[in-house]
C-alpha cells in the first residue's frame, strides 16, 4: 500500500539527508518508493546517493528499476561524461508538471502553459453565457434536482 511504501522509504530520505558527504540534496514533500526525485550538484553525490540505494535494496527487498529511471545533465556540460550510475540519460525530464532540460526550459514551459491558457480563453470566449438563461449545475445534470437562475424571478427546484 502507499501508506506503507511511505513508511518503508522514510529510513532511505533521511539517511540521503543526513549523509555528511552529500551536500546541498533536498527532498521534500511526499516521498514514496516509486516516486523519488533528488536533485544532486555533482557525480560524487550521485554515487553517495547511490550507494544508499543500494544498502535500502539489500534491507527492504525492494529494487530500483532502472528502465523506469530517468537521470539529466543540468548545467554546463563541456566536461560531462556518462552518468556514475545505470541509468539512461534523457534529454528532458518531467516534475510535477515542469518540464527541466539543459537548454532553454524556462521558455519551453512558459510557451506550453501560454498554449493552455490560449486554449481556455479560446473556449470560454466562444460560450455565450447570459445570466438569464444559465443554469448553474455543479455536478452532472440529474432529473432529481436543476437549479435555474431568472431574472424576473429566481427560483430553485429539487425533487425529493
Amino acid at each position: 500500500s502507499a501508506a506503507l511504501d511511505s513508511l518503508a522509504i522514510s529510513p532511505l530520505i533521511k539517511r540521503i539527508k543526513d549523509d555528511p558527504r552529500i551536500q546541498g540534496v533536498q527532498i521534500n514533500g511526499n516521498n514514496y518508493a516509486d516516486d523519488i526525485t533528488v536533485l544532486a550538484k555533482s557525480k560524487k553525490y550521485i554515487k553517495y546517493i547511490f550507494e544508499h540505494f543500494k544498502n535500502y535494496e539489500k534491507v527492504s527487498g525492494a529494487e530500483l528499476n532502472k528502465e523506469k529511471s530517468e537521470c539529466l545533465w543540468i548545467g554546463d556540460t563541456g566536461s560531462k561524461s556518462t552518468f556514475p550510475i545505470d541509468i539512461q540519460e534523457q534529454k528532458q525530464i518531467k516534475i510535477l508538471g515542469i518540464y527541466f532540460d539543459n537548454k532553454q526550459c524556462v521558455d519551453f514551459n512558459w510557451s506550453k502553459k501560454e498554449e493552455e491558457i490560449e486554449k481556455e480563453i479560446e473556449k470560454y470566449t466562444k460560450i455565450k453565457l447570459n445570466i438569464m438563461n444559465t443554469f448553474i449545475l455543479p455536478k452532472t445534470p440529474t432529473q432529481k434536482w436543476a437549479v435555474k437562475i431568472n431574472l424576473k424571478n429566481v427560483y430553485i427546484y429539487m425533487e425529493k
